[in-house]
């Protein structure tokens, strides 16, 4: 079923992936090397519609990051954001924070906003960006 997460309709996708969270300590514990794939796994539905891993998804109930990311390409889908699923996905790598490679990904977000957007959210968007990087701004000196 993993493998074709991608080709579901939205709702049978999520509801596969529930499943599978529901049940995974059972997986885990017929299938030892289950967690460390899943790590690597993109499956999870994310709130733009598509599939990404837990590493590169953000803890959407961490107030920093909603003032910088915005847009559903950064957190999970709204299914996914019940605390006892949270708590999977944060085991899984989910972010609840920014490091280098963030802050790069909200750049590029930013600088791909297209003509539909408007012109004062995309420049308040890339404000909070530069307010961020003058608090910390060691990050973009980060390996």
């Amino acid at each position: 079923v993993l493998p074709r997460l991608g080709e579901m309709e939205v709702e049978v996708c999520e509801e596969s992936v529930h499943h599978m969270l529901a049940n995974l300590p059972q997986i885990c514990r017929e299938d030892k090397g289950f967690w460390e794939r899943l790590r690597d796994l993109e499956f999870i539905p994310t709130a733009s519609g598509k599939l990404a891993r837990a590493q590169d998804l953000y803890d959407p109930s961490v107030e920093e990051l909603q003032d910088l990311l915005e847009g559903g390409e950064f957190y999970p889908a709204k299914s996914f954001t019940k605390p006892e699923l949270i708590g999977i996905l944060l085991r899984l790598g989910l972010r609840t924070s920014l490091d280098r490679s963030g802050v790069v990904q909200v750049a590029y977000s930013i600088s791909r906003s297209d003509s539909s957007m408007d012109l004062n959210e995309v420049i308040h968007r890339a404000k909070k960006l530069v307010l961020f990087l003058s608090k910390n701004p060691g990050l973009l000196w980060e390996q």
